[in-house]
């Protein structure tokens, strides 16, 4: 199956809180509807409100439910038996593959920090040319208006002269 190992734990940990809910929730039923039934000779001991109601079939009940219950059971049993054999270690092995995975970690943030640095740096110089080029920009833009003024004024005055 092409299920990783995580997800059948999920999917494993989903199948037994569904079988505690359902073996609760059946107990819970059963209280509630079955009736009297005696502990020892003498009185029976009452369950839920002491009256069955009307309809209600206990053998048929509890055979519905303890085939659900089963239907539950052996459903966790295949995905436990489709869990990897290597998934268990011992002690030794899972605190070693922890102190990998914390060098990992280690060697991965020392490359995403430098990584990060030559960002900014790259940033900074970007930043830089990108405020020279604005500069200049507005530098040329000033510098323009200086040199067709002359030529503006002179056609200004043509025509303010005709009115």
């Amino acid at each position: 199956m092409a299920d990783t190992p995580a997800e059948l734990l999920t999917a494993l940990q989903d199948q037994i809180n569904g079988l505690g809910g359902q073996f609760f929730e059946f107990i819970g039923v059963l209280q509630r509807d079955a009736p009297a039934v005696p502990v020892s000779e003498g009185e029976g001991v009452l369950s839920g409100s002491g009256v069955t109601p009307a309809g209600y079939d206990v053998p048929a009940e509890t055979d519905r439910m303890a085939k659900q219950l089963m239907g539950a059971i052996q459903a966790t049993q295949r995905l436990i038996s489709q869990l990897p054999d290597d998934l268990v270690q011992d002690e030794d092995a899972h605190y070693a593959h922890i102190r990998q995975l914390q060098q990992q970690d280690a060697e991965a943030s020392q490359q995403l920090t430098a990584a990060v640095a030559a960002a900014e740096q790259q940033l900074a110089l970007l930043q830089r040319l990108y405020a020279q080029l604005a500069q200049a920009e507005l530098q040329r833009r000033l510098a323009a208006p200086a040199k067709a003024e002359p030529a503006a004024a002179g056609a200004g005055a043509g025509q303010g002269g005709g009115a």
